[in-house]
């Protein structure tokens, strides 16, 4: 679809004008536009905007469930890990297949050694 642009509040400047419109003159058209046709434009607009905020709201009330079961299972993931790690060691292959990193792969630590100070001769 085209990106097509069009202010945010178009649907309350639709009922002011239709507001306005119909206050003043109702019978006169805009070319072949009537009050009426202009009036089921707008009900359109409002009925698709509430359409799509209700779509929203379902899509954001699925993805907190989704959001919750993900949570849930990473934490049982974790708890796996530390079973797997537990009882088979944290160097087992078995630990390592679930995800762990053996004890032996891991990097070694490396020590810095420290800058002696300038001897003042």
């Amino acid at each position: 679809m085209a990106s097509v642009t069009y202010p945010k509040n178009v649907i309350e400047l639709a009922n002011t004008m239709l507001r306005v419109w119909r206050e003043t003159r109702p019978n006169m058209t805009f070319g072949d536009m009537t009050a009426q046709e202009f009036s089921e434009v707008v009900v359109d607009a409002e009925k698709e905007r509430d359409a799509l905020e209700t779509a929203v709201a379902q899509v954001d009330v699925q993805r907190d469930g989704r959001d919750a079961s993900h949570i849930k299972a990473w934490n049982y993931v974790k708890r796996g890990k530390a079973g797997f790690k537990s009882a088979f060691g944290d160097d087992s292959t078995e630990y390592e297949r679930v995800g762990g990193t053996r004890r032996s792969n891991r990097k070694k630590p490396t020590r810095t050694p420290k800058n002696k100070p300038a001897q003042v001769s």
